[in-house]
């Protein structure tokens, strides 16, 4: 379970993800560019999360404000991903965590467009970098998964604090 006071989870979709987090934050806010998903969301943990319609590449939300930012799975959205980057490390406390989730470099192009994908994914290395140039230590960021069937999408985990 997670326990952190403040956490602010970018993309949340309908959240299903902060249904199993909520409970071990002191305040949870979900951020996502959707009114239609922030609905879902709303339904679905009532008055447990802050609601936040925005975008990932400009957070509204002062530097150093939360313990742990989660992005999963919707790095490969970005128009920017170094800006959304920039900003995911932003709102990060000193000390705090960042973890983060997608796709691996892949040539798959038409197939991740359909589902708005912008970016063809990045590389354990091209994040690691990024990530360290922004004062993060970054303590694994690796493919953690693969997918059986074509294409085989390979997923990055990365995980790092705030120095």
């Amino acid at each position: 379970m997670l326990h952190a006071s403040e956490v602010l989870d970018i993309g949340s979709g309908d959240g299903t993800v902060a249904q199993m987090l909520v409970p071990g934050a002191r305040r949870y806010v979900c951020l996502d560019h959707s009114e239609k998903l922030l609905g879902a969301a709303s339904r679905r943990l009532g008055k447990r999360s802050s609601l936040v319609r925005g975008d990932m590449q400009a957070l509204p939300f002062a530097d150093g404000r939360f313990h742990v930012v989660l992005s999963l799975n919707v790095l490969a959205y970005a128009q920017e991903p170094d800006r959304a980057l920039d900003e995911c490390c932003r709102v990060v406390k000193p000390g705090g965590d960042l973890l983060l989730v997608t796709l691996n470099e892949h040539e798959s192009m038409e197939i991740a467009a359909q589902y708005g994908h912008r970016q063809p994914g990045f590389s354990p290395r091209w994040l690691k970098k990024r990530l360290s140039e922004r004062g993060m230590r970054v303590g694994r960021c690796e493919v953690s998964s693969r997918e059986r069937t074509r294409p085989n999408f390979e997923v990055i985990t990365c995980v790092a604090q705030k120095v």
